[in-house]
């Protein structure tokens, strides 16, 4: 079987690729700096196991430039995985389901904004939250 990269190193390799951000610039431009080699080391496909935590945030730092584009990238790469392990399903049932996934994504994303900016703009004073949580709660 050929070996892999894992999610870790598939999420760093593709904000790499979409920032134009070479290894050796990597390394450079990480929170703590590392070498070629040790950039290589942890991207390297005959790696066994997965990036630990610090490693990979050392990594993000040198490359991500808003934080949202980890989540979304791992997103990316799960739908991937996923639609590789879904063999019973046809290509017709894969591709429909996908398009539902995104319509669905962009939906939530537009309540969940709207949500945000709303509870941001309308927050009510102190005292309100205090009694309202006194009447609720007790």
């Amino acid at each position: 079987m050929a070996k892999t990269f894992t999610l870790r190193q598939r999420v760093v390799l593709i904000l790499c690729l979409w920032y134009d951000v070479g290894r050796e610039e990597l390394g450079k431009r990480t929170r703590k700096p590392l070498s070629l080699s040790r950039v290589s080391q942890l991207l390297t496909r005959a790696r066994q196991r997965e990036i630990d935590d610090e490693d990979y945030e050392n990594l993000l730092s040198g490359v991500v430039r808003r934080r949202a584009t980890v989540p979304l990238t791992q997103a990316f790469v799960e739908a991937f995985d996923a639609l590789e392990r879904e063999s019973a399903l046809s290509a017709e049932e894969q591709a429909s389901i996908e398009a539902s996934v995104l319509e669905a994504s962009l939906l939530i994303r537009r309540f969940l904004t709207w949500a945000a900016l709303r509870t941001r703009r309308f927050e009510p004073p102190a005292e309100r939250m205090t009694l309202a949580s006194e009447t609720c709660f007790g």
